[in-house]
């Protein structure tokens, strides 16, 4: 029975495993179908997936092809993480909201009264269209992370430029008072969507978004 060397997530060689070792690696999700491996005997470093005594635990493939990459048990993990972070994102842009349009009893009186003032000013043109953009995408930005819930694939990059573009267009919005406890809640809304954003993109967990690949031989 061969042996196997492999180099794990963390780059580093481990081996030599026989088959037996390697079937309970894979078992364990320690091990996806892209790990590189290398037989016993062999110079070449090809991925588990094209092995074909391994074929039975990836479910097989169609001729002239290998699976895509499983997530790996980390990745899986990861997101338990993602939905915790996602949820208090949104609990820290309810708390704002409500800060926002009820909070004005913790301005003092010149502040409230200035806010009045902005309020019965005559709307503009670009003041509408800001209005209007702004709708569009927070529906957009709360479509995303509803889809980074289902782990719908298309819903990384629309999250990633929907934080972009309410960034953006939030000095649009004109002068505003706003109490030191919605600032609070906005300013951590926004880093946690910036930590979120870093796990789509540089952790583990983006093997849950990306697209599959599929390598012909």
């Amino acid at each position: 029975m061969a042996n196997y060397t492999l180099i794990g997530g963390d780059q580093k060689q481990y081996g030599p495993a026989t088959e037996e070792q390697l079937r309970q690696w894979i078992r364990d999700g320690r091990v996806n179908p892209q790990s590189q491996v290398k037989a016993e005997g062999e110079a070449e470093w090809r991925p588990l997936s094209a092995f074909p005594e391994f074929a039975d635990l990836f479910g097989g493939g169609t001729a002239g092809s290998t699976p895509s990459a499983a997530p790996s048990s980390q990745a899986t993990r990861l997101k338990t993480r993602l939905k915790v972070l996602l949820c208090m994102e949104a609990l820290f842009v309810i708390c704002n909201a409500a800060l926002v349009i009820f909070g004005d009893s913790l301005l003092p009186e010149q502040l409230r009264a200035y806010e009045a003032s902005v309020a019965n000013a005559p709307q503009t043109l670009m003041g509408l269209i800001v209005v209007v953009v702004g709708m569009v995408l927070i529906a957009t930005a709360l479509t995303a992370t509803i889809g980074l819930f289902l782990t719908w694939r298309p819903s990384r990059a629309l999250y990633l430029w929907t934080r972009i573009a309410l960034v953006v267009l939030s000095p649009l919005n004109g002068p505003n008072v706003e109490s030191g406890w919605a600032d609070l809640f906005d300013g951590t809304a926004t880093l946690v969507a910036g930590v979120i954003i870093g796990m789509l993109y540089y952790s583990q967990l983006r093997e849950l978004y990306d697209k599959p690949t599929v390598k012909t031989t």
